[in-house]
């Protein structure tokens, strides 16, 4: 046999050989299941698509998460101003309360009281006690009801205790380049001589709670805080400080 018919004849060998492997390899076992390559891929498959799809329910439980705590953090911050909280020892209509404040202001103040909103409520009272919490619309309406004369000795008949928020935003200051090693004490008994109207002075801290040489000043009075913005500088112990609008952290809803 020369050599092109001999490396015919072994070509076709190898053909045979290479069809007889790829039939056998597609036959069906005995018991009618896919043969292991197959199952291998295919479990490969669905162990891939159950890795993708467990990212994905996570993130949708983590979107609903976010949406309740967003929900939560606009229910807490859509009035300007934290609500001054009446409390009463029995029950309320708060309705009423409220007409009798809103009238008291007018009828024995001649101010005009601006309420944005307000509702009763029983969270942290005991059984048969309420609180009517009370959100003003203005700087004006919250320097009023700040100061305790305001309030008349009863509402609607009955005797309540009254719990003021804390100074805004809107009604506080930031007094730059204060020394870190000066005499805290006699800075702020200083500073409330020179301004009665300060409620409170804080130094305030970075996210590590260092102290820096920013100190936040509240005032109760819209008055004071608009004049000392409009001077841009106070001096207390024979020194100037620059002073600044104090603007809070804002929670952006995405």
């Amino acid at each position: 046999m020369d050599n092109d018919n001999n490396e015919g004849w072994q070509t076709a060998r190898r053909y045979k050989k290479v069809n007889r492997s790829s039939f056998n390899s597609t036959i069906p076992n005995s018991m009618n299941q896919p043969t292991t390559g197959s199952y291998n891929i295919r479990s490969q498959v669905y162990r891939n698509q159950t890795a993708s799809a467990e990212p994905l329910n996570t993130m949708a439980d983590s979107n609903n998460n976010q949406v309740t705590s967003q929900a939560q953090r606009y229910a807490t911050t859509r009035y300007p101003f934290s609500p001054f909280v009446v409390h009463f020892k029995d029950d309320v209509r708060d309705k009423l309360v409220m007409e009798h404040l809103v009238n008291h202001s007018k009828q024995q103040f001649g101010f005009d009281l601006r309420i944005v909103s307000y509702r009763r409520s029983q969270v942290n009272c005991f059984r048969g006690e309420y609180d009517v919490l009370v959100f003003v619309e203005s700087t004006g309406s919250f320097e009023f009801l700040f100061d305790d004369a305001h309030w008349p000795s009863q509402l609607v008949g009955k005797n309540f205790i009254l719990k003021k928020p804390s100074i805004p935003p809107q009604l506080s200051v930031v007094v730059k380049n204060v020394a870190l090693n000066i005499d805290w004490e006699e800075f702020t008994t200083d500073l409330k001589a020179e301004y009665p109207d300060i409620v409170k002075v804080v130094r305030l801290k970075n996210r590590n709670l260092q102290d820096l040489k920013a100190v936040k000043v509240e005032i109760k009075s819209v008055k004071i805080r608009n004049e000392i913005l409009e001077h841009k500088f106070i001096s207390i112990s024979n020194m100037r400080y620059e002073v600044v609008e104090y603007l809070a952290l804002t929670n952006v809803l995405i």
